[in-house]
């Protein structure tokens, strides 16, 4: 029986050290199965990564296909589209090249055209240069015949300006204005003499003034003589209202105005002659010039009326001392006669 025992209980341990190897044993199994379902999960992962990327590779590869096929119609048709462009433009190249042509034979033609104009148009610029030389010289001319006309001018206006002060020193000075009436504040003895000296002055100035060689000399010689005419009619004027009654010196005042109305037309007409010939011969540096002399024009003209007036009020004098002396006259008469008729009635 403790064999027995014995025997079962190493029985007993062999099997349950059997069952504990096979159990190490189901484990080891189980766990290498467990590490091979993994591998095959991750294989299995990994062959369905590799078919889906395969999968998008197939479709890229068909999408690009088809964008390769569509921009291939694409270029086929701009292909077209050039070759037409290619004709089109070949055709208009055959025509430029014939026009070019045609226009390579017009600029021969040109080209000899201008070749053969060459000599005449040369001989055309040196008889242009010919001329433009001749034209500098006559221009430089005329600027020294403009300069020298200048000169003359200012010359003439210097020796009118001294004509003009001497010709106001030749003034009588014996008439002294009054209210409406000039007097004669000196004996008509030294009235004569005044005059007479003042005619001789302006007679050597109307002998001077020959010297001015211009168009203005004509203007001063007629104011001069204006001047000597005017003082020989007051030389004139004073003997004839002491010899002559009324009624000759009337005519002699209606003869002295209307001498004095035609001078006064003709110096009027003189100087607008020579108004127009400034006014159209005028340049710009004779401007100055110019305006002086017309001044000086105008200021012999306020002379000439100052003048007139003179002689008017001279002669209106005479006129009222001769009617006065008349007057008088005619009363002594009367009173002889009244006197003479009552010494007879007596």
């Amino acid at each position: 029986v403790k064999d027995l025992e014995v025997e079962l209980e190493t029985t007993r341990v062999n099997c349950r050290e059997s069952m504990q190897q096979a159990v190490l044993t189901e484990k080891e199994r189980f766990t290498q199965m467990q590490w091979d379902m993994e591998e095959l999960r991750r294989k299995c992962l990994e062959t369905e990564m590799k078919l889906k990327f395969e999968e998008d590779e197939r479709l890229l590869a068909e999408s690009t296909k088809a964008s390769i096929i569509q921009e291939k119609q694409v270029l086929q048709q701009e292909l077209d589209v050039a070759r037409e462009q290619l004709k089109h433009l070949q055709k208009h190249h055959d025509e430029f090249e014939m026009k070019s042509k045609t226009d390579m034979k017009l600029l021969i033609k040109e080209v000899k055209s201008l070749r053969s104009s060459q000599l005449e148009l040369k001989q055309q610029l040196s008889k242009l240069m010919e001329e433009k030389v001749d034209v500098e010289r006559t221009l430089q001319k005329e600027k020294e015949r403009m300069q020298l006309s200048h000169n003359s001018n200012a010359k003439l206006l210097h020796e009118c300006t001294i004509l003009q002060k001497r010709l106001q020193e030749c003034s009588v000075n014996f008439l002294v204005e009054e209210e409406d009436k000039l007097n004669v504040d000196t004996s008509p003895s030294d009235a004569l003499d005044l005059l007479a000296t003042s005619d001789n002055r302006i007679g050597l100035l109307l002998a001077e003034s020959d010297t001015l060689q211009f168009s203005y000399d004509k203007i001063l010689k007629f104011h001069l003589a204006i001047i000597i005419y005017v003082c020989t009619i007051l030389t004139a004027l004073l003997p004839l209202s002491l010899l002559y009654g009324v009624s000759s010196t009337h005519r002699v005042v209606c003869m002295v105005s209307a001498n004095l109305w035609d001078q006064a037309q003709l110096l009027a007409q003189d100087v607008e002659n020579v108004v127009d010939a400034l006014e159209g011969n005028t340049t710009t540096n004779d401007t100055e010039t110019t305006n002086e002399l017309r001044k000086m024009l105008a200021d012999i003209f306020v002379d000439n009326a100052s003048l007139r007036k003179q002689v008017n009020s001279v002669i209106r004098r005479a006129l009222i001392a001769n009617i006065k002396s008349e007057e008088n006259e005619e009363d002594e008469i009367h009173l002889q006669k009244t006197f003479l008729s009552k010494f007879l009635e007596t």
